[in-house]
């Protein structure tokens, strides 16, 4: 079937439009934000210290989710005691109940509830 020429062209042209306004959407969503997560266990520990985490400089807890660790922005603070002493994320990956999303390669917790010790793992002394 012979098509006429503009006809060909405005089929082109609409196909090429719908391409780019896939590819804008893709590559909006990736990395940048997910669905909210139901309550689940994660791994959480130091990134610097646990998960060799190289991008921040300093203790911070980040969450282990599909083998990928994200820096945690609504988990509990906490001095730099409290992330040494025994026990504390510098020195164990810790498990957590919690829920939320990841945005802008961070996990963002809405909530956060640390485990008892026996449902954590102990790790390899701190990194620094």
């Amino acid at each position: 079937m012979i098509m006429k020429p503009n006809i060909a062209n405005s089929l082109l042209n609409y196909g090429i439009t719908i391409s780019l306004i896939s590819l804008a959407f893709l590559s909006l969503g990736c990395g940048s934000s997910s669905e909210p997560l139901p309550s689940r266990v994660l791994e959480a520990s130091c990134g610097m210290c646990q998960f060799s985490q190289t991008e921040q400089k300093g203790c911070f807890i980040n969450v282990k989710l599909e083998k990928k660790s994200f820096p945690v922005v609504g988990a509990p603070k906490l001095t730099m005691e409290e992330m040494h002493q025994p026990g504390g994320y510098c020195v164990t990956v810790r498990k957590v109940r919690v829920s939320g999303k990841v945005e802008h390669d961070r996990f963002m917790a809405f909530s956060w509830e640390l485990l008892p010790m026996k449902e954590s793992t102990p790790a390899l002394p701190a990194g620094h």
